[in-house]
């Protein structure tokens, strides 16, 4: 029962759910937004089980099927790249982060905004704090359940809408929230609207977040308790800062339309003791102990710039788990003992078969033999020639033959000889079979109308 459950099949199974998760994410991501693909597959629940079962299962079956014996260090390698890669992404799922740094001319930073979401709840009670400070991926396809309970406070989302602006409706004389977009828009304020419950009293709370932006916090009091929520990015600190020296910005002659911008830095970095100058525009980017800045955009009057930042330490597991992918593959292709080259060879031995057929025919171009001059015991040997029919089955030419004729005549003999007699016969003087009333017609009048 294990051994089936932890079979190649079972994997293969779930690859085909994987790559289904993924191709499915791309449309949520162009149709809802990269929060809606982040809740619903990349950071659900479920899509982390199948990367964890995918990686058991590989590990299992290399130590089932030995594959650490160098006879089989092509699967060996082949299992170990899809490894890799899936730890790549786990990696960058649990410790990669991205965000922005926006520096002003003359100004150094080591701070960064994420851009991950954060739900940040703070409940006070006489002299204590209790805090619950969590990412939370919100979709706007489908539902989200969101229900948090906290020192007898409990937390309930009750709408989330991305996008949000105020509408004056006319008729009613008062202004609406309405969304403008499926996706969470830069500059736009999402809503979430919260139900807080304690003691049996209920309150709804509406808190709005701006991609971004830290948040500000909302206050509210039930009873003997204040609750504190707040819905923004988190602030991450580098381990070095980046000083802005100058921003330069390039136009198209003639216009105002910007054709490049770039930044110069000075990168600074007490711990390690280093002070590096470097220039940060399209297509350059710096690279300095994990972190990766690429120029983004830039301040209005043209004094700061704003870089964004990516922290991913998968990338290298992914890399060589795509290396090994490659090794693996050709290796597997070209082995001897390999399952492709074992394919290869049963294809030419296939292939013999097909030029004994085709001879035959060749043969038919020559001869005026009768169907009847064809013995039993000749046809039989005929009838255990392997073909391929075009779905791909291996079938001895009996079963192909029986198959043939039972739909031609409905039935396995004509004219005294057997199903393979006659396909052969067929094969051989096609002219002789042209004449014999032979093909079954169940419909009277139809049969009338051929004569």
């Amino acid at each position: 029962m294990i051994k089936s459950l932890l079979s190649i099949k079972v994997v293969i199974i779930l690859l085909s759910i994987f790559a289904i998760s993924i191709g499915w994410a791309t449309f949520i991501e162009n149709d809802y937004g990269t929060e809606s693909a982040r809740a619903i597959i990349y950071n659900a629940k479920w899509f982390e089980i199948l990367l964890s079962l995918i990686i058991i299962i590989l590990i299992y079956n290399i130590y089932r099927f030995k594959m650490y014996k160098r006879a089989k260090w092509a699967s060996l390698i082949f299992h170990l790249s899809f490894i890799f890669i899936f730890i790549g992404a786990g990696m960058t799922r649990y410790m990669g982060f991205e965000g922005i740094m926006h520096i002003r001319e003359g100004s150094s930073s080591n701070f960064m905004l994420s851009d991950i979401m954060i739900l940040d709840i703070m409940i006070i009670k006489d002299k204590d704090k209790f805090i619950y400070k969590k990412p939370i991926y919100l979709s706007s396809k489908g539902s989200n359940w969101l229900d948090i309970s906290l020192k007898d406070v409990n937390i309930k989302l009750l709408k989330y809408i991305p996008s949000v602006e105020k509408k004056f409706i006319a008729d009613t004389n008062k202004s609406v929230l309405v969304s403008t977009s499926m996706k969470p828009q830069l500059g736009k304020a999402d809503l979430l609207r919260f139900q807080v419950s304690y003691n049996d009293i209920s309150k709804i709370v509406d808190i709005s977040g701006i991609k971004g932006s830290q948040g500000e916090p909302k206050e509210i009091q039930i009873g003997d308790i204040k609750v504190k929520i707040k819905y923004g990015v988190s602030l991450i600190t580098l381990p070095f800062k980046l000083k802005l020296i100058d921003f330069e910005l390039a136009r198209y002659p003639g216009s105002h339309t910007p054709s490049s911008y770039s930044s110069k830095i000075v990168l600074i970095d007490k711990e390690k003791g280093v002070s590096m100058p470097f220039h940060i525009y399209m297509n350059h980017i710096l690279n300095y102990r994990g972190y990766k800045f690429f120029q983004s955009s830039y301040d209005i009057d043209e004094k700061g710039t704003i870089l964004s930042v990516n922290h991913d330490p998968g990338t290298l597991p992914t890399y060589i788990g795509y290396l090994l992918l490659t090794i693996g593959l050709l290796w597997n292709i070209f082995t001897p003992k390999g399952r492709f080259q074992i394919l290869l060879r049963a294809t030419r031995e296939l292939q013999k078969g097909t030029l004994v057929i085709i001879s035959i025919l060749l043969i038919s171009a020559t001869t005026n033999s009768n169907a009847k001059e064809f013995s039993r015991e000749h046809s039989n040997k005929f009838a255990k020639l392997i073909v391929q029919d075009n779905q791909g089955r291996m079938k001895p030419i009996d079963t192909l033959s029986s198959q043939i004729i039972n739909k031609i005549i409905r039935k396995n003999s004509f004219m005294g000889l057997n199903y393979n007699q006659i396909f052969l016969g067929m094969l051989i003087t096609p002219e002789i079979y042209q004449e014999k009333p032979m093909i079954k017609i169940g419909h009277p009048k139809i049969a009338k109308k051929l004569g």
